[in-house]
């Protein structure tokens, strides 16, 4: 079911600004989360914002470790890390979401980028 609500992402989004979850060649993906790129943070937060306004719960990608304050004085930057992780949306993927529900989360984020 995840990966078919993936395919439903997918076809919905193609043509916005956002880099989509894509599977990579040789791999069978579990889509245990579907994830959106943005351009950069600011446009990550305003869209999650916009799609709480809309009743569309969201969470960032996952915080980098290195940069959290049990880890700092260990690491260094790694700007890679950082720029995907400032840059993630995951978006809803509860296995019994149905088209619609895909279709309508779609729609808001075509709507904020107009």
């Amino acid at each position: 079911k995840k990966r078919t609500l993936a395919n439903w992402y997918n076809r919905e989004l193609s043509n916005l600004p956002i880099q989509l979850h894509e599977e990579a060649d040789n791999v069978l993906h579990s889509y245990w989360m579907y994830n959106i790129m943005t351009a950069n943070m600011e446009v990550r937060d305003s869209l999650r914002i916009h799609l709480r306004n809309n009743g569309i719960d969201t969470r960032p990608s996952f915080f980098p470790a290195h940069a959290m304050p049990i880890y700092e004085r260990f690491s260094s930057a790694l700007p890679v890390t950082e720029d995907l992780a400032y840059r993630g949306i995951n978006l809803p993927s509860y296995p019994d979401l149905k088209e619609e529900d895909v279709v309508f989360i779609s729609k808001i984020i075509k709507d904020y980028f107009g």
